[in-house]
């Protein structure tokens, strides 16, 4: 089982497992799979999963991605966090990886449509 974090629109983060398998995956982002790249993230060990069509299915925003305090980016859909080790392979969050984004996408909201939304800066975390 691999430990990550699931951040669905509109609700707060929560820590889950899943299987290795490619479908496990892709059930939790409810379709194809995409990584996005956050080098602040990926700094700290971590990858971001989201719905490779999330967008073009007009899916419910989760996340704003922000470079130099300006939105660049939305993720759209269900979002999932994991961990990679020295050969790319995703692999679980350890406790510190769950404690930061825990923080990170409690305590960083931009006002959205329908709420608060957190959002993630490619150069670091405020």
């Amino acid at each position: 089982m691999i430990k990550g974090i699931i951040l669905k629109p509109y609700a707060k983060p929560e820590v889950i497992e899943f299987g290795h398998e490619l479908k496990d995956l892709q059930n939790l982002v409810e379709g194809y799979i995409e990584s996005v790249h956050v080098e602040s993230l990926n700094q700290q060990g971590i990858d971001v999963w989201c719905n490779g069509e999330g967008k073009l299915k007009n899916l419910e925003p989760s996340a704003y991605l922000l470079y130099q305090d300006q939105i660049y980016d939305i993720i759209s859909g269900n979002i999932v966090f994991t961990s990679f080790d020295g050969d790319g392979e995703t692999i679980s969050l350890n406790d510190s990886q769950i404690e930061y984004l825990s923080k990170l996408l409690d305590n960083h909201h931009i006002a959205g449509r329908h709420g608060m939304l957190p959002y993630i800066t490619q150069e670091g975390v405020y």
